[in-house]
């Protein structure tokens, strides 16, 4: 098992905590009494705009990483068997650049590459990057295009 949506239990919560410094700093200059306008409206906005990013990327994280684990319980997803190829960057034959196939049978399944912490699912980087390389029969729970489930063949 290289990665499964049911076994991880919030992968995007240091997303969602980035904005804890801003709201905590705004909030302890709000308590000791911020001196002069510039200070109490930075102080303001630190605490909300921090505290908004918290909730904001928090719900909207959260929400789709458990879309993910309830398509994986209600076996809502698209098997997906075959062998991976690498599309690289800007193959000729791929529609949406930097990405990777998987061929299984007369499917062919088309992935992108992502390092972005809001891509819900299993995400590579780049080409070569993860235990997944060309050549490989992987095993994938697909739902709607997003990797809730991923094994590589024995």
């Amino acid at each position: 098992m290289v990665y499964d949506a049911a076994a991880a239990r919030f992968p995007g919560w240091w997303v969602a905590a980035a904005g804890l410094p801003a709201a905590a700093l705004g909030v302890t200059l709000l308590r000791r009494g911020a001196r002069g306008r510039s200070t109490e409206m930075l102080a303001l906005l630190l605490a909300i705009f921090g505290g908004a990013w918290v909730l904001v990327t928090g719900i909207g994280l959260y929400a789709q990483h458990a879309r993910l684990r309830a398509a994986l319980a209600s076996n809502a997803y698209t098997p997906v068997e075959g062998t991976v190829y690498d599309g690289g960057a800007g193959a000729a034959d791929d529609p949406t650049g930097g990405s990777w196939r998987v061929d299984a049978g007369r499917e062919t399944h088309w992935y992108r590459y992502s390092g972005s912490p809001f891509t819900p699912g299993y995400r590579r980087t780049r080409s070569g990057s993860g235990p997944v390389t060309a050549g490989a029969r992987v095993r994938i729970a697909d739902v709607r295009g997003r990797i809730a489930r991923l094994e590589l063949a024995r």
